[in-house]
């Protein structure tokens, strides 16, 4: 028999893809477990977030991202327009724009958390933060981004060098 070892007691996982139609965002299915992969039921704080998505077309970067900067941002995107300054690629670094969902509730096993209240959203980044403490009152938070995208709107989710549809 195997056993795990962690400091948190509670694992969160989220069945979610990277891309999805805004229409297409109902429910969500969370799993909460402890170390040995059984299910605990355990109060969740679900927040949706619409993350303000970088505007420049940045190209890829063919080194690490510097310790040191010697030009001030401005001066750097002034100079050089299509590559990436600090960390702008990174979704993760993106500031979080307007709060567009927030529910409590307790995980049943097996059931998949509603969207109820969340109207049709609009083609963006979105950002699902859950929340929960395990027993010692250690905070759990899972973090995860999916882009939404609408096949009827005339505008696309993010900047990219390469587009497909469908």
């Amino acid at each position: 028999k195997s056993v795990s070892v962690t400091y948190k007691s509670i694992l969160l996982q989220l069945d979610l893809p990277e891309t999805l139609v805004s229409d297409s965002l109902k429910s969500l299915a969370i799993r909460s477990e402890n170390t040995n992969g059984e299910f605990v039921a355990t109060p969740l704080d679900v927040k949706i977030y619409k993350l303000k998505a970088e505007q420049r077309l940045i190209r890829p970067r063919y080194w690490d991202r510097p310790d040191q900067f010697v030009m001030s941002k401005s001066e750097y995107i002034k100079l050089f327009p299509n590559d990436e300054y600090d960390n702008e690629t990174d979704q993760n670094t993106w500031p979080r724009e307007k709060l567009f969902f927030e529910k409590k509730e307790t995980l049943e096993a097996g059931k998949k958390l509603q969207l109820n209240k969340l109207e049709k959203l609009p083609a963006g980044i979105y950002q699902v933060e859950i929340l929960t403490k395990d027993k010692n009152g250690e905070e759990v938070k899972l973090v995860k981004n999916v882009a939404l995208t609408n096949p009827l709107e005339k505008q696309l989710t993010t900047t990219d060098y390469l587009w497909k549809e469908g």
